[in-house]
């Protein structure tokens, strides 16, 4: 899954160094650096020696730009000036936990902390390890933080994709607010995707299941968010995916949690998609693929 780490700014010295780091993270490498503190591009560039050159100092700063959407999440925190990097670091870990703090300093001895050149990528840390795919159990609150990563990157488009989603059964609507908590909750512009949508089967009659949503979904969504509800031929779709523009995950029993406790199935395995599954499924669900083919139109806004 999407993880999050925090980076010592010092250890950008140069542009190899640079490339070192970020040939470790990306979506699809499954890490991504954490924005601690929030401008810490601009630590990175303040903290470049002086051997590094205006055509070397340049070309990272032009990277980091490129590199926005596809290596970094936002955080938000709090920042103590009196203290060090890797001390804030520590205090913020303490707060929210990063899965691991790449560090520049002799202080860099906790469980999940290390230096960078202590760094033994052919024997690493069982936390560096690359981990795509994730057992969790079936509860709301286990679901959303285990793809938290993957919806707080999206910016132009979040899809759901779950047929059997009815807005009236609490298996659904409980990690379905959790998942939209996670839009809010630790964005610090609080912007949402452009377009967020739930894909679902058509088997439920038109007209009584809008009235559900309006009933049950539409109080629960936060404040600025307008969801989409699209309806697809029952035969026509099966799997269950959280897509967005950026990242998409796979969960193989469903976004229902487990309401049967022992007698139900109490975990799932919840997988990041390679990216050119991502885009084919995204063309399909915005019905744009060969297989799917173009949705019918009982859209509807909640």
């Amino acid at each position: 899954m999407l993880r999050e780490f925090a980076v010592e700014p010092t250890l950008i010295s140069g542009w190899d160094r640079l490339q070192r780091l970020l040939s470790q993270f990306g979506i699809e490498q499954g890490r991504m650096i954490s924005r601690y503190p929030s401008k810490w591009r601009r630590e990175v560039i303040s903290a470049l020696p002086e051997s590094c050159g205006d055509v070397e100092r340049a070309r990272i700063i032009e990277k980091l730009k490129s590199i926005s959407k596809s290596h970094f999440l936002i955080r938000k925190s709090e920042w103590d000036r009196e203290l060090s990097w890797f001390q804030n670091a520590v205090v913020e870990n303490e707060r929210l936990a990063f899965t691991g703090i790449l560090a520049d300093s002799e202080e860099a001895t906790d469980v999940n902390a290390i230096r960078l050149q202590d760094l033994d990528e052919d024997n690493p840390p069982e936390w560096w390890a690359l981990q795509t795919a994730v057992q969790v159990e079936r509860n709301p609150a286990v679901m959303a933080n285990a793809i938290r990563p993957v919806l707080e990157v999206a910016r132009e488009l979040l899809i759901f994709v779950d047929p059997n989603f009815h807005p009236n059964e609490q298996r659904f609507t409980a990690p379905f607010e959790r998942f939209l908590d996670c839009l809010v909750t630790n964005s610090q512009q609080s912007v949402f995707p452009d377009s967020v949508e739930l894909h679902v089967s058509d088997r439920f009659e038109l007209n009584a299941y809008r009235r559900e949503f309006e009933r049950a979904i539409a109080p629960k969504l936060p404040s600025g968010l307008n969801l989409r509800v699209q309806r697809w031929p029952d035969h026509k779709i099966h799997n269950r995916y959280v897509l967005t523009d950026r990242a998409a995950v796979q969960f193989g029993v469903g976004l229902d949690h487990n309401t049967k406790r022992k007698a139900g199935i109490e975990t799932d395995t919840v997988s990041l998609l390679c990216d050119s599954a991502r885009k084919d499924l995204l063309l399909e669900y915005l019905g744009k693929g060969d297989i799917l083919g173009r949705p019918p139109e009982q859209a509807f806004l909640v």
